[in-house]
């Protein structure tokens, strides 16, 4: 339940924070997120093996993509029609077009994130790769 309550709100505020153009907001979505909450015991279970336990993995983050994108789409009905544009919108019109610099930055940031939670020592650098990978691409 609390996967669930958490990236719901985490779509609204980032849906309404790249509609507003708002860095802060979309860094403060990617905080309140966890994605990693499924996505961890998926890389686990190739590890070790578990197809079962990898199913229900994917599952999970196959319905939670599916759930934020259906979200994100009911909640633009919701945007007062202000003309909004994608050319003038950085947050839309960056992330339509990422390049490899972009991809890199999102790889070193996926590794660092998995082994900040693999440490129980350093996990405080959690937050640090969050903002850092939602300022992807740039």
């Amino acid at each position: 339940m609390n996967f669930v309550v958490l990236l719901s709100l985490a779509t609204v505020i980032a849906t309404y924070g790249v509609v507003t153009d708002s860095t802060a907001s979309v860094i403060g979505a990617m905080i309140i997120a966890p994605l990693m909450t499924p996505i961890m015991p998926a890389a686990a279970a190739v590890t070790m093996g578990s197809t079962i336990r990898l199913g229900q993995a994917l599952r999970l983050v196959l319905f939670g993509i599916l759930g934020i994108i259906v979200l994100a789409i009911f909640l633009t009905f919701f945007i007062p029609d202000t003309g909004i544009s994608f050319p003038t919108n950085r947050r839309i019109s960056s992330r339509i077009s990422p390049g490899l610099l972009d991809l890199m930055i999102a790889l070193a940031a996926g590794a660092a994130g998995a082994y900040a939670i693999g440490r129980q020592e350093i996990a405080y650098s959690l937050a640090g790769v969050a903002i850092a990978i939602s300022l992807v691409p740039r």
